[in-house]
């Protein structure tokens, strides 16, 4: 979730799409990302450097992806906006 000074609340959502025969080779680069090699990769909980490598190391995997993005005006509606912006994915 992210916040704007006009008090817009924007809410993204990311998927990628990824041939089976390259799920292996996806999920060690993946893998490789995480602290200690445990945990969860989440954008929230990363650092503008981490983000970066996080991105590049996806778009180095050359899968398909999609990002959905949407826009609210009371942020108390998080919940909802996930369902929404999940729907349209």
């Amino acid at each position: 979730m992210r916040r704007t000074d006009e008090g817009t609340v924007y809410y993204f959502l990311a998927a990628a799409v990824i041939p089976e025969d390259q799920c292996p080779d996806v999920r060690d680069a993946l893998k490789a990302l995480l602290p200690g090699g445990v945990g969860k990769l989440h954008w929230r909980d990363e650092s503008q450097p981490r983000r970066e490598l996080i991105t590049k190391t996806i778009r180095a995997c050359r899968v398909e992806s999609l990002v959905i993005a949407g826009a609210m005006v009371n942020s108390r509606k998080q919940e909802r906006a996930r369902r929404v912006v999940l729907g349209h994915l």
